[in-house]
């Protein structure tokens, strides 16, 4: 089982470097296996391990996979996929996941756009304390998207997620206040 647990912890990481960019995908595309730790891991099955516990309920399991589908990373690129596993994990609270549906709303992808759902969403994440969301948030509000214009709104959200360090969500902040 230690085993099968390090293979799906792995997979995540390779997963969210990826998705990140933080790793060459032609480098990993061209290996079926990896050696971790003197193991040797397949990527099918930590796939299948990730389906497996967000079938399970899984809420991490659930936005992994939602985020696999939404960038295409290993399996066919599918936002309808995508959307249905970020909603199950964003119903059970994950602020990562729910700032994602926020921004499936906000672009329309894989849904109908739709501000007010877009807007629920985000809110939700960013209350949280989740410093992409409060970036998000900012950027309604500073541009009028769905909400009416609002410039202190925009201050305050884009100050929370400076706070945090959020680079961008600190140049606009300077931009917003002069």
């Amino acid at each position: 089982m230690k085993i099968k647990a390090l293979m799906l912890i792995l997979f995540i990481g390779l997963s969210c470097l990826v998705i990140s960019g933080c790793a060459n995908h032609d480098e990993i595309a061209d290996h079926d296996e990896i050696a971790d730790h003197g193991e040797v891991v397949d990527h099918d099955e930590g796939k299948e391990l990730l389906r497996t516990n967000a079938e399970q309920g899984d809420p991490v399991a659930q936005r992994q996979l939602g985020i696999i589908y939404a960038s295409g990373q290993g399996v066919p690129l599918d936002h309808n996929e995508a959307r249905k596993w970020i909603h199950l994990s964003a119903e059970q609270g994950d602020p990562v996941a729910q700032s994602y549906l926020g921004e499936f709303y906000a672009r329309g992808i894989g849904v109908p756009q739709d501000y007010e759902k877009a807007i629920k969403w985000l809110r939700l994440s960013a209350e949280q304390g989740y410093a992409a969301a409060q970036f998000y948030m900012g950027h309604l509000y500073a541009d009028g998207m769905g909400v009416s214009k609002d410039n202190d709104e925009a201050i305050k959200w884009f100050r929370l997620a400076a706070e945090q360090g959020d680079a961008t969500a600190q140049r606009r902040l300077k931009m917003i206040q002069k």
